[in-house]
């Protein structure tokens, strides 16, 4: 077995130069802002201990960016070069606010690997925290693995098929690809020139301007760097949300997107800045249709930076009409790839990169990342749309998006087994506690009402 995963890594280029995306996740990496980000897993059943650091293993060969860690190289770039086995660390406590694993130093990729799996055995449930760095994959990337994982301990333990039935890791080497021919490269450059413009003198309005600092400062007795809040959206309240956006033509991001928009500013204009602003989204967008790289867990992803006037956003009329254009826009004039073009233009000049990254702080007043329905194509078994992973039995799944410095307020978003969880990140030194809920529960009421729903209990 070790044999063939050298020859299996070998082959995909080991030790292997770092995407430009990857170089970006690494640089703008901070002990107080980390590039991290967490899937969590609820499971009813017994664990198996062993099977389950075996699947991770067994997981983590398919996927070798899942146990690479980063060589420097004096007066060369950086490359990827795989390390040893992952590891299982136990929790004393469950993760509903992912306390222990806040307090445990930042993945440090030059002495580890970019994944770390936590767990928490209780005494009605099983609890499996996944924490990724964010340069070794994107939120698609870890769905891929976190269900090879799943499988792999289902096979394991059950005995229901041979390894050499699971897919290897059909190879690392498009996952960098830009799928633009040289016409359409050239023929955007007059839109990237006017949205690179944009981006870096345009100044979004920033949550924590609008919070209050002192009461965050008050409220932080535990020096706790992130705090998170999480409400899951049941199989008939998602259901409305998806007849909502077919009856509007648009799609259930955007009108999660205009949501967001309009809370914001709600929230803002409760706080006491009822002025007029610029708020910016960033909304990942998924490249991993093209390339060798599809079904890999790595990085395939690039960023679309979208604006929205309060005035429009307080227009509810024309608003989610304006999203939907814009966002269509941004994927047929191919302007998603800027961020892409920019970072391998940066990359080329690794002191541009860190200049670009130290003077531009207002890069978005918040991200909203759509994973999408979770494990729709797995195999496993299932009961009531839930997967059965040997003896167990994963009943919810939530992700929390990375903080970045100046957006201080992130939100994710997975559907999972006909339940669509929404997640709310953020720093709880710089917004309070308490306005934290009201925003997050804004978003909530704002949600319902556009889709005229009566609140549930879940």
């Amino acid at each position: 077995m070790e044999s063939e995963t050298r020859t299996a890594v070998d082959e995909q280029g080991f030790p292997l130069p770092l995407a430009p995306f990857e170089a970006y996740m690494l640089a703008d990496h901070r002990d107080d802002y980390p590039m991290h980000f967490y899937c969590r897993m609820v499971l009813q059943g017994s664990l198996h201990r062993e099977t389950l650091v075996q699947s991770l293993t067994e997981s983590a060969e398919r996927h070798p960016l899942m146990r690479a860690k980063i060589r420097p190289r004096f007066a060369r770039a950086p490359v990827w070069e795989v390390t040893g086995e992952v590891c299982l660390r136990d929790c004393r406590q469950g993760f509903d606010d992912l306390g222990e694993v806040l307090q445990a130093p930042c993945i440090d990729l030059t002495n580890e690997a970019g994944l770390r799996t936590w767990l928490y055995e209780g005494s009605t449930d099983v609890q499996l925290l996944f924490e990724f760095h964010h340069s070794c994959c994107d939120g698609l990337g870890a769905l891929i693995f976190v269900e090879d994982v799943l499988m792999a301990y289902h096979r394991n333990l059950e005995g229901t098929a041979e390894a050499d039935e699971f897919a290897r890791n059909p190879g690392l080497h498009s996952r960098a690809t830009i799928p633009l021919t040289a016409a359409q490269a050239i023929r955007k450059i007059p839109l990237d020139v006017k949205d690179f413009f944009r981006i870096l003198f345009r100044r979004p309005a920033l949550a924590a301007e609008a919070a209050d600092a002192k009461l965050a400062a008050d409220e932080v007795g535990d020096g706790r760097l992130s705090a998170f809040l999480n409400h899951r959206f049941v199989s008939t309240e998602l259901t409305a949300l998806l007849t909502a956006a077919r009856r509007e033509s648009t799609t259930l991001n955007c009108i999660l997107m205009k949501e967001v928009y309009r809370s914001l500013d709600q929230w803002m204009c409760q706080c006491g800045d009822s002025g007029h602003r610029w708020i910016r989204m960033g909304v990942p967008a998924s490249t991993r249709a093209f390339g060798d790289a599809a079904d890999t867990c790595c990085n395939q992803v690039t960023i679309m930076f979208l604006d929205q006037h309060s005035g429009d956003i307080r227009n509810s009329d024309t608003l989610l009409d304006g999203i939907t254009k814009l966002t269509r826009f941004h994927r047929e004039s191919n302007i998603w790839y800027s961020m892409l073009q920019l970072l391998d233009f940066l990359a080329a000049v690794p002191p541009l990169l860190r200049l670009y990254l130290r003077t531009n702080r207002r890069m978005c007043s918040t991200i909203l990342s759509n994973l999408g329905r979770a494990f729709e194509s797995c195999p496993l078994p299932r009961k009531e749309g839930q997967l059965i992973v040997g003896n167990m039995q994963l009943t919810s799944l939530d992700f929390f998006s990375p903080l970045r410095p100046g957006t201080d307020v992130t939100f994710a978003v997975v559907t999972y087994a006909g339940a669509l969880s929404l997640s709310m990140h953020y720093k709880p030194n710089r917004i309070a506690k308490t306005q934290a809920r009201e925003l997050f529960d804004q978003l909530i009421r704002n949600l319902r009402e556009s889709t005229e729903l009566q609140p549930t209990t879940t």
